[in-house]
């Protein structure tokens, strides 16, 4: 089993294959390390057929003006493309908030988003609403947080970025909260979530505002979405109903692979996983595909100069892909007259 775990961290899935098959035999049917052997098998499968069959993906960094530090992720954009915000870690360990504005042959200098949000504790994981208006984030160990980590949320005024608000105790707990994802009209927020009544470590969980714009008690996205072990970083594309999120419980070429679904009325479509090279045998998270469905951003962990250092990337989707996903338009202007 052993032999297994480390050549398919390699990537020799042939070889790895046959190791795990050979470790299925000597566990109980009921063990954990028999259902682990399982899920590896189906992954060594997976990653022959997929490496086979590569999408055609040129993932290309963002550059040294966007990856600037040893780790940036999460990014997310506005609707019209224009406005790019990042997290990133300092020297001093610290995790901020950026955000960039698109200018001619590329992005201008990240700054800071705002003094009312980055503070010496760790803030960023964000998602904003499609006019870049509503952003909400992840704050850890603050002042007036009720657990390690709570969701916060802001709003752009002609003054910058109102103080962040606690989302309150009907959306966060005592337990871990974090990565959101807003939808583009601001209304239904996903996000995951350790807290209890889960399917595993870490779920996908879901709310929404009401009339009287208040959020309703979270639920859990269920079994077809949540798996025993960790299912994170959702990220719901502008169109409302397709979903991209992590997860490191189903088969996948190894680590956090992406995986989309669909909302179907009440229920979800059986997430499938996007694909290699999208996915590759490091974590993958933070997926982000604009509105038009043209192109995506994710993050990438061990593609750098240094081995480990997350690092922004940016590729057009594949067509395949593309076809998946109803794109949506959005329209833009200024009101002169109030």
């Amino acid at each position: 089993f052993w032999l297994g775990k480390n050549i398919f961290q390699q990537t020799h899935y042939d070889s790895a294959q046959v190791y795990f098959e050979n470790a299925k035999k000597l566990f109980p049917n009921t063990s954990n390390a028999f259902r682990q052997s399982e899920k590896y098998l189906t992954s060594c499968i997976f990653a022959i057929d997929a490496v086979k069959a590569p999408l055609p993906v040129r993932k290309v960094a963002m550059g040294d003006t966007i990856n600037f530090l040893n780790s940036q992720f999460f990014p997310v954009l506005t609707a019209d493309g224009e406005t790019l915000i990042f997290t990133g870690i300092t020297e001093k360990n610290d995790e901020n908030m950026y955000t960039t504005n698109r200018i001619a042959g590329g992005w201008d200098v990240p700054e800071s988003i705002s003094a009312a949000i980055n503070t010496e504790n760790n803030e960023g994981t964000c998602s904003i609403s499609a006019d870049g208006r509503t952003l909400v984030f992840t704050a850890c160990n603050l002042p007036d947080g009720l657990g390690s980590c709570d969701l916060y949320i802001s709003r752009k005024t002609c003054k910058g970025c109102s103080t962040p608000l606690n989302f309150g105790e009907i959306t966060n707990t005592r337990n871990w909260e974090s990565p959101p994802s807003l939808s583009a009209d601001g209304r239904t927020l996903y996000f995951a979530s350790d807290r209890q009544n889960g399917f595993g470590k870490k779920d996908i969980w879901v709310t929404n505002r009401d009339q009287k714009g208040q959020w309703t008690t979270p639920k859990n996205l269920g079994a077809q979405i949540n798996t025993t072990e960790d299912d994170n970083a959702p990220f719901i594309h502008a169109n409302g109903h397709t979903l991209f999120y992590a997860s490191n419980g189903l088969p996948g070429m190894g680590g956090y692979d992406i995986y989309s679904t669909q909302r179907i009325d009440s229920s979800w479509s059986n997430p499938v996983n996007i694909g290699y090279p999208i996915n590759t045998i490091s974590d993958q998270v933070g997926l982000f595909i604009t509105s038009d469905n043209k192109t995506a951003y994710y993050t990438d962990d061990n593609r750098g100069k240094k081995q480990g250092r997350a690092l922004l990337y940016t590729f057009e989707v594949p067509q395949s892909l593309r076809d998946q996903i109803t794109p949506t338009r959005y329209a833009k202007g200024v009101v002169l007259d109030k």
